[in-house]
């Protein structure tokens, strides 16, 4: 306790407040980690490639910057592709289907890719050829089409699906490049838009699938990707990379962050004063009172006196005229 009393109260005051700030940090990731199943239950987004824009950033959608919420997936069931989200209107950061986080060929020596999962497919060893089973949810030669035929079953050559993305590309999945394996076609929204057939060369299993987007915490990603390296400085604009405006979004949500409890600290201070002003005019007022009820009390003893006195003239006024009978009636 002695050495407690040597420190000044506002270190103790700063001491409590940054150790609450690191209690309440834990317990939301604590939380976050019990509901996603998987650790860090958030990624950084490092790249532009599920962006909506080239320049601009969008909540609601994954940009450069953002931190994602990822929950785990256990297989092919937790997840709901492009084609089947587009048929059934399920949509998740701005488009159909899931946003899957995965390690290409499950090392977990490589960067994971975030980038939406397009289309399931099954290899057919005996037919040497891949089924595309959730194509028969939407409509043949409006939707999709493949090469050589009009069935979901048995493709060989390309999948051709119509209005992909927020720019409603076309996009040409050539089979004969892929693996001889069952997994999803992957690929990000803004790749899809610049180039439409750049949908990711591998298929992925879902063994290598870590988890799905839940969730984002727009913008704050930017300070862990412009200290540790992530990000380029932008010579043409002199700025760093991304976009502008989730660098102005940035500055302004750690300006209020920061202001905000300041401004509550000054207010509760002048609050606090106020109080204390307030308290001591009722104290005063409540002195001037004492003082009334004194002078109140001095006035009654007055009163008293004064019919005190006046009873004792009466007495001796009455003694007289009594002792004055006397005389008479001898």
């Amino acid at each position: 306790m002695a050495v407690f009393g040597k420190i000044p109260k506002s270190v103790l005051s700063l001491l409590r407040d940054v150790g609450l700030a690191l209690l309440i940090v834990v317990v939301i990731m604590l939380i976050l980690y019990a509901y996603s199943g998987i650790w860090p239950p958030m990624v950084v987004i490092e790249s532009e490639s599920m962006q909506h824009s080239g320049d601009t950033s969008y909540i609601g959608v994954i940009d450069t910057g953002d931190l994602v919420l990822v929950k785990k997936v256990t297989g092919k069931g937790d997840v709901v592709s492009y084609i089947e989200g587009r048929a059934i209107g399920y949509r998740t950061y701005g488009d159909y289907g899931d946003v899957v986080i995965y390690r290409r060929g499950g090392s977990y020596i490589t960067t994971p890719i975030i980038h939406r999962a397009i289309l399931w497919l099954e290899w057919n060893s005996t037919n040497n050829s891949f089924n595309a089973p959730d194509l028969a949810l939407l409509e043949q030669g409006v939707d999709w089409n493949v090469s050589g035929g009009d069935s979901p079953y048995d493709i060989n050559g390309n999948i051709i699906l119509y209005g992909v993305g927020y720019e409603n590309k076309t996009v040409i999945i050539q089979l004969s490049s892929f693996e001889k394996h069952s997994g999803f076609i992957t690929m990000g929204d803004h790749n899809c838009a610049k180039w439409p057939n750049a949908y990711d060369h591998s298929i992925v299993h879902e063994g290598w699938i870590e988890g799905k987007g839940r969730g984002e915490l727009p913008w704050f990603g930017l300070i862990k990707l412009a200290f540790g390296g992530d990000i380029r400085w932008d010579a043409d604009r002199g700025w760093f990379e991304g976009p502008q405006n989730s660098w102005y979004n940035l500055a302004i949500a750690l300006t209020i962050l920061i202001v905000t409890p300041i401004l509550l600290d000054f207010v509760s201070g002048l609050l606090a004063k106020r109080k204390e002003m307030e308290e001591g005019e009722e104290i005063e007022e409540g002195v001037e009172e004492v003082k009334d009820m004194a002078e109140d009390v001095e006035g009654i003893e007055e009163i008293e006196e004064s019919v005190e006195e006046t009873d004792d003239e009466k007495e001796q006024d009455e003694n007289m005229e009594n002792d004055g009978d006397d005389v008479i009636s001898e």
